[in-house]
């Protein structure tokens, strides 16, 4: 049986992931783990209790209207921000406590965007803080798909195009312990580029407060 990207389908990724792993849950490579240090603000989780300082705000917001299972969002209308691209929410999809979400990065600008790597990310409450949330970069051992454990590679976004990363985890709950969801991000696409911050998700993490970020690839369209 073949993994595929994003081009196929969330959905053909989910009912892949068992297929895809030797059963134990293990990707064999749980990449890069996000730790308190200089980058955290960006990228890392902030120690219990909400003892770290706010994350700061970016004027530019985009809100999120969650879709039927496996569309895209609606692109927001208006003027394209400043910094010439927007991060939008693509298409998302669950199977068996199993979550995936998408996002994208559209260049709605003149100018070629350059990026690298992973998007830096922040999960933030109502009032700016930092969530404890442990963030890895690539599957993190959640389940084994290859768009999250591919190579990063470099990634030119031409003007109209798109680049795409995602959100993967496990929604499971475990008695005792505190249900958590967060309805927004705070997303740095890249190293000297502006974060964004975008609202109106749903990352349903239960208690296991754990996410893999699957690095920049070229989006469809």
């Amino acid at each position: 049986m073949r993994c595929t990207r994003w081009g196929a389908g969330l959905a053909v990724l989910l009912a892949l992931a068992t297929g895809c792993s030797d059963g134990s849950g293990d990707s064999g490579d749980e990449g890069a783990k996000a730790t308190a240090s200089p980058s955290a603000a960006a990228s890392g989780s902030a120690a219990p209790g909400g003892s770290e300082a706010p994350v700061p705000v970016p004027t530019d917001v985009s809100v999120s209207v969650a879709p039927p299972p496996g569309e895209k969002p609606p692109v927001p209308s208006g003027a394209c921000p400043a910094e010439g691209y927007r991060i939008l929410e693509g298409v998302s999809d669950a199977a068996m406590g199993l979550r995936v979400v998408q996002i994208d990065l559209q260049n709605c600008g003149k100018k070629p965007i350059a990026l690298n790597g992973y998007p830096e990310v922040s999960l933030i409450d109502a009032d700016g803080a930092r969530i404890d949330v442990e963030i890895t970069h690539g599957s993190g051992g959640v389940a084994s798909i290859p768009t999250f454990d591919a190579p990063a590679q470099a990634v030119t976004v031409a003007p109209g195009k798109t680049a795409t990363a995602g959100f993967l985890w496990r929604n499971l709950v475990e008695a005792g312990g505190e249900n958590v969801v967060i309805d927004r991000v705070v997303v740095t696409p890249g190293a000297g580029l502006t974060p964004q911050r975008l609202d109106g998700l749903n990352l349903d993490f239960g208690t296991t407060r754990e996410v893999g970020v699957a690095p920049w690839s070229p989006g469809i369209g």
